[in-house]
Order: C-alpha cells, then structure tokens, then sequence
C-alpha cells in the first residue's frame, strides 16, 4: 500500500512541475509577443499619437491576419519572423 501512495505522490508532483512550466512558458510568451508604442499603427503604419493600432478595423484586421498565420503554419505568427 505504501508503494502505491508513493507512486500517487509522484504523479501528483510531476503533474504540478508539468503546470507550472506551461504558465511559466506562456509568461514568458506574452513578454516576448507584447506590443509597444512606435508611433506607428502596428497593421498599416500609418503615424498616431497614442496606442498600438490608429483604429478598431485595423486591430480587427491585424487580429484576423495573425489568426490566419497561425492557422497556415500551425504556431503564434511572431514565431515566424
């Protein structure tokens, strides 16, 4: 009986380590695909003053391009370039 505890021990460590990598690694996935003001819209570069994008259709738009990649090459667009 003793035997097998250890085995649901074990198991139940191994899957804790497996959770926290994956959120670790999704963490360090958000930092790295985060956006930053450049003064440009990140979709058709035109000049703004504030943001990542000069208008909702051109987030849109940048959203549905990025679905797309992902879809074609089967991971995060970034991972592309």
């Amino acid at each position: 009986m003793s035997n097998y505890a250890d085995e649901v021990d074990l198991s139940a460590n191994l899957e804790e380590t497996i959770k926290e990598l994956s959120i670790q690694g999704i963490r360090q996935q958000a930092r790295a695909n985060s956006w930053t003001y450049t003064g440009k819209c990140h979709y058709c570069e035109e000049p703004i003053g504030t943001g990542i994008y000069c208008d909702a259709d051109c987030a849109a738009w940048h959203r549905e391009e990025q679905a797309a990649q992902a879809r074609k090459y089967g991971r995060h667009p970034s991972d592309l370039e």
